[in-house]
């Protein structure tokens, strides 16, 4: 680290919060420095911090008059590249273009960085984008998806070459590599009762019109109606196992509320359900909420959820069920009700990668405020549901997995992966048992 220990960040005056965000971010949280802001007239970022000079080109806030009031026109249209001796591979930036001069001790940049971190971070996008019937963004209509660049973490490139220009260490408890092993229980138990798996046929034949499944779980059912067996999603100790065989520690996350509109399937008072649980804790895993549908943007719900699992666990991690998570409601329901929680929603559902940007837990930012929230985010890089959802085929969304645990390595993120406990014994996963040990062996070798 350099002798000096404020960056001095001369900037003008549109924009400050979401620009003094950045600086949180980047600066303060992640690289353990403290800034301060000089306002200046130029169209630029001056970042200074003993004798070296990072000049930044202000491309975007300049522009805006007043608190932002974000529009498609102003969604980043093209990528450019940042080749630099200061980080081994191109940093994409979504705004400003190509310069790059050098001279004493100064580096000039055409490319605006500090927009380019505040686009991924704040997802703003999300607030003028389609959505779905459960009020989910359309993965596709993303511009990191449709820039192809949702399988870089822009923003930690970025943090990195920043780091790097001005000769700082980056702090080993912000920058560790690690994998963390995620699992959502939205299904306890295939087989529920003894007759349930007649329901389950019927659905396999009528509604998924799956032949072979119906007779799978025909034969499993007619089994256990005569002998005693474990249930096919009954899979955490393996789960655990796995986990315990790479010295990380899962995160199982339960829905506490019962209703087939919540899209839950078992009480959390349930004996076999509080078995589980205590199961998991004894072995030191980890407990998570898994907010059922419909509470993504109502508070209450969500509370009373809470305060269910709180009676039984202490709650400290969270990830929206169906991954419904709405970039402003749901990040300030999470921050006014639990804000010491991490949350580990944030991911394209179709595809894997960096709906932020980011692999390096940040607090998000509170588009109704204008600041941070107090809750952080852990990003989920890679679920199993990405392998369905690829258009390509699951050899070849592996080996574009395993280039992203490298990219995670790379800039020493989390590998945040989730792994259904459904997702093991039943044939529609059955074959993908092999590819969820090979990318544990992947980000752990």
């Amino acid at each position: 680290m350099t002798g000096q220990s404020t960056i001095q960040i001369y900037c003008r005056k549109e924009c400050l919060p979401e620009k003094a965000y950045v600086f949180d971010t980047v600066i303060s949280d992640r690289l353990g420095i403290q800034y301060e802001i000089v306002q200046h007239e130029q169209d630029s970022y001056l970042m200074r911090l003993d004798d070296r000079i990072l000049e930044i080109n202000d491309d975007f806030f300049r522009h805006i008059q007043g608190p932002p009031k974000y529009q498609l026109s102003m969604m980043p249209t093209e990528v450019n590249y940042l080749d630099s001796e200061y980080f081994p591979e191109p940093i994409p930036c979504l705004y400003g273009q190509g310069l790059y001069e050098t001279e004493d001790n100064h580096l000039k940049l055409g490319f605006d960085l500090i927009s380019t971190v505040f686009f991924c971070l704040s997802r703003w996008e999300e607030t003028i984008l389609e959505k779905d019937q459960y009020e989910r963004i359309l993965d596709e209509q993303s511009a990191l998806v449709q820039l192809q660049i949702v399988d870089i973490p822009v923003v930690d490139y970025i943090t990195h070459f920043i780091a790097n220009y001005f000769q700082l260490q980056a702090p080993e408890e912000i920058f560790s590599y690690e994998l963390v092993p995620t699992h959502d229980i939205d299904i306890h138990r295939y087989f529920s009762s003894p007759f349930s798996f007649l329901r389950s046929v019927i659905g396999d034949l009528i509604h998924r019109r799956k032949i072979s499944w119906a007779a799978w779980t025909l034969q499993e059912g007619i089994k256990r109606l005569f002998t005693p067996q474990a249930d096919p999603f009954d899979t955490i100790d393996l789960l655990m196992q796995m986990s315990e065989a790479k010295k990380a520690k899962s995160i199982f996350y339960f829905i506490p509320r019962k209703e087939k509109i919540a899209g839950a399937s078992y009480d959390l008072t349930d004996p076999d359900v509080l078995k589980t649980i205590g199961a998991i804790q004894s072995r030191q895993h980890i407990i998570g909420i898994h907010p059922s549908i419909g509470t993504s943007t109502n508070k209450e719900k969500w509370a009373n959820e809470l305060d269910k699992l709180s009676s039984i666990v202490k709650v400290k991690h969270s990830r929206q069920h169906y991954l419904q998570y709405d970039i402003t409601e749901t990040t300030r329901i999470i921050d006014t009700l639990a804000p010491d929680l991490t949350d580990s929603s944030i991911h394209f559902r179709k595809y894997p990668g960096f709906r932020s940007g980011s692999c390096i837990p940040y607090h998000p930012y509170r588009l109704d405020s204008r600041s941070a929230a107090s809750f952080l985010a852990l990003p989920l890089v890679f679920m199993d549901q990405n392998i369905h959802y690829s258009s390509l085929t699951p050899q070849e969304t592996l080996t574009s997995v395993k280039k992203i645990i490298d990219r995670v390595r790379l800039v020493k993120g989390k590998f945040v992966i989730l792994w259904h406990n459904s997702s093991w014994n039943h044939p529609e996963w059955r074959s993908y048992q092999e590819y969820y040990q090979d990318l544990l062996n992947h980000a752990t070798t």
